[in-house]
């Protein structure tokens, strides 16, 4: 055997063509190579594009729900103050209707029975009716009607003579209690009996 014909190194042919179909199919292969690396990177830029527009639209998403929310409770607190505010609008209306019962009973005796009326105030407290009466044996009288025209029992709280006859009185009524939510009492002070 010929040791020579064996020795590829010295076949010339056969090494450079061998080199050069190597070359090609490295080259083929770094070209695929590349090709599937910018498929790969434009498919991952795509996928990163759509996980971004998908969490500014679930951000957006939330956003609007918050304000919603945020617009249902304002609307709701607003609601519930409107109607507290009705409430206390029936309950002073209510107050009113009152006084002006009270009132317009006492100033009917008043003009009947010659009573003047000196001071009559309205306020947390209470009811407070200052009035002169020409005589002594109309007070139980007085008493008695107004608790029966008010809404809670009124008491003699002073009683002196005056100094161009008859006696001046001073009477006083707890003021109802509100029902319902907390409302504030009317402070209203007249003199001479308006209001």
């Amino acid at each position: 055997m010929n040791n020579a014909r064996l020795n590829l190194l010295r076949q010339q042919g056969f090494g450079r063509r061998h080199v050069r179909s190597m070359v090609r199919a490295l080259a083929a292969g770094v070209c695929i190579g590349l090709v599937l690396l910018a498929v790969g990177e434009f498919w991952q830029a795509r996928r990163a594009r759509d996980v971004q527009a998908r969490y500014v639209q679930l951000q957006a998403d939330w956003q609007q729900a918050q304000a919603r929310q945020a617009a249902q409770a304002q609307a709701h607190q607003q609601h519930q103050a409107m109607q507290g505010l009705l409430q206390r609008q029936r309950q002073w209306a209510q107050q009113r209707e009152r006084l002006d019962r009270l009132q317009t009973a006492w100033e009917m005796r008043a003009h009947s029975q010659g009573w003047q009326v000196q001071r009559w105030q309205v306020d947390a407290r209470g009811l407070t009716l200052q009035l002169w009466l020409p005589d002594v044996q109309a007070v139980p009288d007085l008493v008695q009607a107004l608790s029966h025209v008010g809404p809670t029992a009124w008491s003699l709280q002073q009683l002196s003579s005056h100094s161009q006859g008859g006696v001046q009185a001073l009477l006083q009524a707890a003021w109802p209690p509100a029902r319902g939510p907390a409302v504030p009492k009317p402070s209203v002070q007249t003199e001479g009996g308006q209001s």
